[in-house]
């Protein structure tokens, strides 16, 4: 069975894939019914065109990993965090030249932010995963105790 810390992953990796493939399919409905007019149009388009293949393949290896209840090798999660990685770039080039279309200024917001946001979540990942490996730590430096036949796993050794 998988980890707690990898079913986690999943979940997190899962969401971020389907919000971008849900906001791609989106801007594309648009720029179909209207054309590729310019060359933000284009960028946009193309960057979809790179990001739905590779993020789709990321959420049909975690859907197969939960399915079937076994984890890929580690060629495999190289591969998988390639295309993942990649995904999620082109996602969001797709979604800043968007707004690049709709105006520059509206343009350069959204990177701003998206940047000042990255870090954030970067910053707050690594405080979570420290907390997370601090409990693990300490669940392993745990012994049972065994009180009048009953276990006590809460007892320090």
């Amino acid at each position: 069975m998988f980890s707690e810390k990898h079913q986690r992953e999943n979940a997190t990796s899962d969401l971020i894939a389907g919000a971008l493939i849900a906001l791609s399919i989106i801007i594309m409905q648009d720029f179909i019914s209207t054309g590729i007019t310019g060359i933000l149009t284009f960028i946009s388009m193309s960057a979809i065109a790179i990001e739905l293949p590779f993020l789709a393949f990321c959420l049909l290896v975690d859907f197969h990993e939960r399915i079937y209840k076994k984890r890929t090798g580690p060629k495999n999660t190289r591969l998988y965090n390639v295309l993942y990685g990649f995904g999620i770039l082109f996602g969001f080039i797709a979604i800043d030249t968007t707004f690049w279309h709709i105006s520059w200024i509206i343009g350069t917001i959204l990177l701003l932010c998206s940047l000042i946001a990255f870090i954030a979540m970067i910053v707050h990942h690594r405080e979570i995963s420290k907390q997370d490996s601090e409990e693990d730590s300490k669940k392993q430096g745990e012994k049972p105790m065994i009180i009048a036949g009953k276990e006590d796993k809460t007892s320090p050794t």
